[in-house]
């Protein structure tokens, strides 16, 4: 394959590749992002080959097989001057790949087009909508970091917004330790002990407790799971506050920690390590009823719930047991999914 710049011949087959794609989207799952719209519009393609910032891709052949927007420079895309819900890592100047798509004749266009891009600048930006799952895990297979939610002008939807720089990842090593250290699904959790599944993604939450008596605390964070080790366990990063809201907001008692579940084939259970800069619990969790429960195993009574889990949602509780039976809630935490 090669990248070369757009030319206005170019332009009935690029509209041709962007109806393929807006039908692939809505097929997939992603039929907001471009069909309500019919986005992108041909006036503004005829733009970006104007001003010299549409590219298409070519396949061995010379056929042309995928077409994207690309620019750089210092701040140059005006909707990802204002990020919520996270920051972006690298402050200098960047590219920007928008309106991306293949005729999907050809296997890895999309990574093809993205890693060009990469290699003009060092330090790219992106953004997709949440729905368009094969975008956001191309994204994260080609060693992008999701940083927050941005917002566009052609609809009220918001993006995820991801970048990847070489001055700020120390790009090689975390991509070989990431992937090791990630995994799909395996035959080592069976499928009726795959309880935390659902719980596999990205989390925005609510955090709530009363760290003093008469004076509630809410606290935002985020709650991100994955699968690790070949598929023998998953494993959580736990941030509180959260990495876009914690120089507004600190916590002294904040935590940004991280636990390990590994499915214990023997026992029926899983063994749970959390630790955080001063805490480490060792927990066993079981499945009780539609809840898991997490017992603290050097705490008298102590439990940590997941509870009401849904597609979208879940709630947390850190609880003790009085003799009686009844409970004490410590704190809990409300996740809404923000990717899977």
């Amino acid at each position: 394959m090669q990248i070369r710049k757009s030319v206005p011949q170019d332009l009935d087959r690029i509209m041709e590749i962007y109806a393929y794609a807006r039908q692939f989207m809505a097929q997939h799952g992603n039929p907001n992002q471009w069909g309500p719209t019919n986005w992108p519009p041909e006036a503004l393609i005829r733009k970006d080959i104007a001003d010299g910032s549409s590219y298409v891709c070519e396949n061995e052949a010379g056929k042309v097989i995928g077409t994207f927007f690309f620019t750089q420079g210092p701040d140059i895309e005006p909707t990802y001057r204002e990020i919520t819900d996270g920051n972006w890592l690298d402050k200098s100047p960047y590219g920007v790949v928008h309106r991306i798509a293949s005729d999907g004749s050809e296997k890895g266009t999309g990574a093809f087009c993205i890693n060009w891009a990469y290699d003009q600048c060092g330090h790219l930006r992106m953004d997709t909508h949440g729905d368009n799952t094969v975008m956001q895990n191309l994204l994260l297979k080609l060693g992008f970091i999701h940083c927050g939610t941005i917002y566009v002008q052609e609809d009220s939807y918001p993006r995820l917004a991801y970048e990847k720089s070489e001055a700020c990842m120390g790009e090689r090593n975390m991509d070989t330790f990431c992937e090791a250290l990630l995994s799909p699904k395996t035959d080592r959790i069976p499928d009726e002990y795959d309880w935390f599944a659902p719980l596999l993604g990205d989390w925005d939450c609510d955090y709530y407790d009363e760290p003093m008596a008469g004076k509630k605390r809410h606290v935002k964070g985020e709650w991100i799971f994955r699968r690790i080790l070949e598929g023998s366990g998953i494993q959580d990063i736990f941030i509180f506050p959260s990495r876009g809201t914690k120089e507004k907001n600190p916590q002294p008692d904040g935590e940004y920690g991280t636990s390990l579940r590994i499915f214990n084939r023997n026992q029926g259970w899983y063994d749970v390590v959390y630790t955080c800069a001063g805490t480490m619990k060792r927990l066993c969790f079981r499945k009780e009823g539609e809840a898991l429960a997490g017992k603290v195993l050097d705490e008298e009574a102590t439990f940590w719930i997941f509870s009401d889990i849904t597609e979208n949602s879940f709630h947390w509780e850190y609880v003790t047991l009085n003799p009686d039976g009844s409970r004490n809630l410590i704190c809990e935490i409300f996740g809404r999914r923000i990717w899977k």
